[in-house]
């Protein structure tokens, strides 16, 4: 999950680095030892950040790719970049959409672009943003596994008007996120040299732009939680302390399908069995065969682990992007018809999360209405001869907005039409105000009325936004034990079923 899912700010944290073109800026001439983190919810610092900014010093960021919100006040940015200038941290002002590369829809870049050139003029020092930072990831439409050429073609055009408007619009710099593996694609009369036919996406990018943001993720349709030093040998520590109170469910997420195809998932297995783990989801890689799951699935069962196929991101809230659930669909249908009973997986689960795309900001009701459509299409396509069980991951303040041309909240509908929910709760204490206990309430009285099951998603991941967010500095015994107090703060409730840990990556390198 890229999102925080209780309304904060979005952050995902990497040491970046930076590629350099001539000339160099002076921020980056001065520093090239960047360590930057994305925040992905605007409104992170309309309080004025100040916990955002204590997290990024506490962690050494120097560099905030902060998510502009247009419609905010000016002189909340002025307030939060000039105390980040004091803190040492340069901030740069964040958009994208893979629709940004598709010929003919550059318009909400290109204004982007003006907004912060203009904010910029009117700025003191300070108070200005370093750069634009693109996030654009076309690569994740529909069309580039079709035939990529053309969206490449177009993205580059599209970059290009960029650069021309940032000229008369005001000297702006821009920078651009990119994952590492676009060096396959050609850039087509990109320039006026030779062999312009032979220049990759990569190098066009580079010495197109100020610097470059590699994106080291491991395959190329990876836009979730990929973890860098996931593969490092942790210090040997104490293991804590096995939970005594526990619900029916105890789970865990599985982001890299690549853990159960390439070695069997034998690792996974021994710390599911040493965490009582009786559920997981696993996300697929829906381009290898089914053979890749058979056995980790049938061996997960005879644990008596119950496993479901997993799959989203934040566009597959779009209508246009509805094949995307359709395919995850048919693959598990699939699969379930060609194997064993004991091979089987129990359900389907989304992670979408469309609140991070941009429209969230300038057209909500559009995504929030094919949002639900989409749910609905897949609960419907789903269950289509097919026992499958469908569910989703949904954030537990989408209870306090209303579903456009329905007489209910996001929550309440997206728990009347699937089967059962993970509400990300991602809270570290369980008791009080604004704990785990009191921020599902709400959900757990409507999934009651409506004889739901819902799951409680707790955070191990480490996260910038507030303490009180994630269990990575408190630990896994603190977590268990906060975890044990949910059954009796929520007895009242049957609709309560258990607890999922966000995610295996970060439980098995959790703090003691």
């Amino acid at each position: 999950m890229k999102l925080n899912e209780n309304g904060g700010a979005i952050v995902n944290m990497a040491s970046t680095r930076a590629i350099m073109s001539e000339p160099e800026t002076e921020a980056y001439a001065a520093s090239k030892d960047i360590r930057a983190a994305w925040v992905w919810q605007a409104k992170s610092v309309s309080d004025g950040g100040n916990e955002l900014l204590e997290n990024a010093a506490k962690h050494k960021i120097n560099r905030l790719y902060v998510n502009v919100d247009m419609n905010l006040s000016q002189e909340i940015y002025h307030t939060f970049i000039s105390k980040a200038s004091k803190a040492g941290i340069a901030v740069e002002a964040l958009g994208g959409d893979p629709s940004w590369a598709v010929s003919g829809r550059e318009g909400p870049m290109l204004k982007l672009a003006s907004w912060v050139s203009n904010y910029n003029l009117a700025a003191e020092p300070e108070e200005r943003f370093d750069a634009i930072h693109l996030d654009i990831k076309p690569y994740v439409l529909p069309q580039w596994k079709e035939d990529a050429k053309p969206l490449v073609q177009s993205w580059v055009a599209n970059m290009k008007l960029l650069q021309e408007h940032v000229k008369q619009a005001g000297a702006v710099e821009v920078n651009v996120d990119l994952p590492f593996w676009l060096d396959s694609y050609t850039v087509t009369g990109s320039r006026t040299t030779d062999d312009a036919d032979n220049e990759s996406l990569s190098h066009w990018f580079i010495g197109q732009f100020d610097h470059i943001t590699l994106l080291a993720y491991r395959d190329s349709s990876a836009v979730h939680d990929i973890v860098y030093w996931g593969q490092l040998e942790p210090e040997e520590q104490p293991e804590p302390e096995k939970p005594t109170n526990q619900p029916e469910i105890r789970g865990t997420y599985i982001w890299q399908a690549s853990q159960v195809t390439n070695d069997g998932g034998d690792h996974i297995l021994e710390f599911a069995k040493a965490q009582n783990i009786n559920w997981l989801y696993v996300r697929l890689d829906l381009d290898q065969p089914y053979s890749s799951y058979r056995s980790f699935v049938k061996r997960a069962q005879a644990q008596g682990i119950e496993v479901h196929a997993m799959g989203g991101h934040p566009i597959w809230g779009k209508k246009e992007n509805r094949p995307r659930i359709q395919r995850l669909i048919d693959y598990v249908k699939n699969y379930n018809a060609e194997s064993e009973p004991d091979e089987r997986f129990k359900g389907i689960h989304l992670d979408i999360e469309p609140y991070t795309l941009p429209e969230w900001e300038y057209d909500r009701d559009t995504l929030l209405t094919e949002w639900a459509a989409n749910i609905a299409y897949f609960h419907d396509e789903t269950k289509k001869d097919s026992d499958l069980e469908t569910s989703a991951d949904l954030a537990v303040w989408l209870d306090t907005l209303p579903l456009p041309g329905k007489d209910m909240s996001v929550s309440e509908y997206m728990i009347t039409t699937l089967d059962h929910v993970s509400l990300m709760a991602f809270r570290n204490i369980a008791e009080g105000s604004n704990g785990i206990a009191d921020v599902v309430s709400q959900e757990m009285k409507i999934a009651d009325r409506l004889g739901k099951r819902l799951l409680i998603s707790v955070e191990m991941k480490e996260n910038f936004e507030g303490r009180h967010i994630s269990f990575y500095e408190k630990g896994a015994a603190e977590m268990e034990r906060q975890l044990a107090l949910l059954p009796d703060l929520l007895s009242e409730y049957k609709a309560y079923k258990g607890n999922i840990v966000h995610a295996y990556d970060y439980w098995i390198q959790a703090k003691p």
